[in-house]
């Protein structure tokens, strides 16, 4: 997978348009030709947008991120029902993780439809394609890991975890979050003045602990470096932290994590879609294994 693809750059133009609306075209140049990684290119013309509030954008994003939590607390318990039914052991907890990454901003090929999220997380917990080199028949997750994507995604994802936590052996729950603004991706401190706080008669059964985190690289801010050491199982959530993902591994900043890292993600864009020759939008599971042998990152 190349550094910016050609749809990449395509993609990175449509998702910036407020930019080029606002004659700030030559951010986004900067931002290509000065990125040495395809998250950054990303992330450096988002913070540009959205640290001068350009159009509007901080305020959108903020009232999007809310709108997706509130419509992931409206469907939970429902959520919550299919997950007690139908997740019995690691397989189907990945796939559903999967599976509830449908949540996104407007990509080339792709948009997220709100009053076909519950659908899209059954369904998509269904046609999960698991690309992975390690086994899954773990039964006691112990110390887990995770790092979230998406509002609302995120307080499903955590809800899950917790409720399913006696059953799945899981003690503690360190969510490692973004400290500072992503499009709708949820942040350190939305988990810290929302989330955790919708959620707190759900999360009663394991503790949880949440830790900020830089845009990139992914490796976490040295103090909580050992929350990732110490971990029986990491899920890694999103496209994003994906590019981040396999950028840190291509650069050798990735050893703290071991073979029991799964990365969880709906391929939302042509150039995922075509490297696993799967359908747009369907959701995959792969693991740190397949990264390093498939993807040449060894």
């Amino acid at each position: 997978m190349p550094f910016l693809d050609t749809l990449c750059c395509l993609c990175l133009t449509k998702s910036r348009e407020t930019l080029l609306h606002h004659g700030l075209d030559h951010v986004l140049r900067r931002a290509i030709r000065s990125s040495y990684r395809r998250s950054q290119a990303f992330y450096e013309s988002f913070r540009f947008a959205h640290k001068y509030s350009i159009n509007g954008c901080r305020e959108h994003l903020e009232t999007r991120k809310l709108e997706l939590n509130l419509l992931a607390y409206e469907i939970l318990p429902k959520v919550l029902n299919y997950a007690r039914n139908r997740l019995h052991n690691l397989k189907d907890i990945l796939a559903f993780l999967a599976s509830t990454n449908s949540v996104d901003v407007p990509m080339i090929g792709y948009e997220f439809v709100a009053n076909r999220y519950l659908l899209d997380i059954i369904k998509g917990a269904k046609e999960a394609k698991l690309f992975t080199k390690v086994h899954t028949n773990l039964t006691s997750l112990g110390k887990v890991v995770v790092y979230v994507d998406n509002a609302g995604e995120t307080l499903i994802d955590i809800a899950i975890l917790a409720k399913l936590a006696r059953r799945f052996g899981i003690e503690k729950l360190t969510i490692f979050a973004r400290r500072d603004p992503y499009e709708v991706d949820a942040t350190y401190q939305d988990l810290i003045n929302l989330v955790i706080e919708m959620l707190q008669d759900t999360i009663d059964d394991v503790e949880v602990d949440v830790v900020p985190r830089k845009p990139y690289p992914l490796a976490p801010i040295n103090e909580k470096v050992n929350n990732i050491i110490k971990a029986d199982i990491v899920f890694i959530k999103g496209i994003a932290n994906l590019e981040c993902f396999l950028e840190d591994v291509r650069e050798d900043l990735a050893n703290i994590y071991h073979e029991n890292t799964f990365l969880l993600f709906r391929a939302k864009c042509p150039v995922l879609a075509s490297f696993f020759n799967v359908p747009i939008g369907t959701p995959i599971v792969i693991d740190k294994l397949f990264v390093e042998e498939v993807l040449g990152y060894d």
